[in-house]
């Protein structure tokens, strides 16, 4: 046995009529208690950071290429295939945001449109959060609005569950959409909800609307879509910079 622990159990053994006993044990339960709660406390940081980091990592690209002037990448296939023989590189995606604006039958609120091919991987990871965390929500809007049928949708979006919230939508409800692109006339559509999303992350689900590149092009007037930013979803995101 250590000299340590020696002197320890001799006094933890002394019968002495005194406050040491009672203090000394005072101690070692404040002693493991605070480092019981600072190990809890801890636990739970790390864990809602790791949280909020998969969300974002899930809802936002890696690695964002545009142009010098940010306007339309007018060579994005080529750029997208030398891209895409990058080591590190998952997938490549084009697409573009907007600012927009939602008018409902009883609300008008501005939004960020984003175009957000089906196919990709980083819409696979949303849609597995939409299942896991906004099931419940999403069974609830399934319910299709009469009304929404006044006039014939041209487009089909998906709305973030609080932006679908506070216009009152539900999935097959109907509603037109505003962009201002070229700082010329509003580009005014009649559009569908096609399904409501929830990422977790407040900023996304109210004011992100996703679209797929055919609608978009449609929306805008053109006959092809063409992207202002390639986003790259890359294997290990601590690697991003090379």
């Amino acid at each position: 046995m250590s000299f340590e622990l020696k002197i320890a159990w001799r006094y933890a053994r002394a019968r002495r009529k005194s406050l040491a006993r009672f203090t000394s044990f005072v101690a070692v339960v404040g002693i493991a208690a605070g480092a019981g709660s600072l190990i809890v406390a801890q636990s739970l940081a790390r864990g809602f950071a790791d949280e909020m980091r998969d969300k974002i990592l899930a809802n936002t690209a890696h690695v964002m290429v545009f142009s010098k002037d940010e306007t339309e990448i007018s060579d994005w296939r080529a750029v997208k295939e030398k891209i895409e023989t990058l080591e590190n590189v998952r997938e490549v995606s084009p697409t573009t945001y907007a600012n927009a604006v939602v008018i409902s039958e009883t609300a008008t609120i501005y939004a960020i449109l984003r175009v957000q091919s089906q196919s990709n991987a980083e819409c696979r990871m949303r849609n597995a959060e939409l299942k896991t965390e906004g099931k419940k929500l999403a069974t609830e809007n399934q319910t299709e609005n009469p009304h929404s049928a006044i006039r014939i949708p041209q487009s089909e979006v998906s709305l973030g569950a609080r932006l679908a919230e506070k216009l009152n939508l539900k999935t097959g409800d109907g509603a037109e959409i505003a962009t201002f692109e070229n700082q010329g006339a509003p580009q005014r559509t009649f559009f569908r909800v096609k399904e409501v999303f929830q990422t977790g992350l407040y900023e996304y689900d109210s004011t992100w609307i996703y679209i797929s590149p055919e609608n978009f092009a449609r929306l805008a007037g053109r006959s092809e879509f063409m992207p202002t930013i390639l986003s790259v979803s890359v294997k290990d995101i601590y690697r991003a910079n090379e």
